[in-house]
């Protein structure tokens, strides 16, 4: 077994799938639901052509999401880089730029900055939106960067765990 985030996650998943993994405020996620979640997303991903070595950034507050997110991205060996949600559009833009961004992973609140910084941004072709922690009835328009919203991007796909190995040499980046 390789030593990265995503193995060790999913020996926690073998040894006690029915135990609570995480709680944000009055939600809590069992070790089970939380593979299944992130494995859905780990396959929307890979259909969108993230793959090993690609950069994955969230751009998100604490959320059960925000979890799920980084365990998708660990999954399918592509690198994490985690978005300081109080980023303002030229932050944004430069991390986009430097950090070769190919999938955004963003709260929807912040769907009018998205919008301002990814026609910009040429390498950045997938942008999931989660819902909001905070503001869960947001309704921010996602058009203008083509989002795609997190329960339509899981719709349909995999909760199986059929990813393949994985290396000591995955990489987590943090700005």
């Amino acid at each position: 077994m390789a030593l990265n985030i995503a193995d060790l996650f999913e020996h926690a998943v073998d040894a006690a799938p029915g135990k609570p993994a995480v709680k944000v405020g009055d939600r809590t996620m069992t070790f089970a639901e939380l593979e299944a979640e992130s494995n859905r997303l780990a396959h929307y991903l890979a259909s969108r052509g993230v793959g090993a070595g690609d950069h994955v950034a969230v751009y998100a507050k604490n959320s059960l999401e925000h979890v799920v997110a980084v365990l998708a991205v660990c999954k399918i060996r592509a690198v994490n880089i985690n978005v300081n949600y109080r980023y303002v559009e030229g932050e944004l833009d430069y991390l986009f730029d430097n950090a070769d961004v190919v999938a955004l992973l963003v709260e929807r609140t912040y769907a009018p900055l998205v919008a301002s910084c990814y026609p910009k941004h040429e390498k950045l072709q997938t942008v999931v939106v989660m819902p909001d922690v905070i503001e869960p009835d947001d309704t921010s328009d996602v058009s203008a960067f083509d989002g795609v919203l997190w329960d339509d991007a899981l719709a349909g796909q995999s909760a199986e765990r059929d990813f393949g190995p994985r290396s000591n040499d995955d990489l987590h980046i943090i700005y």
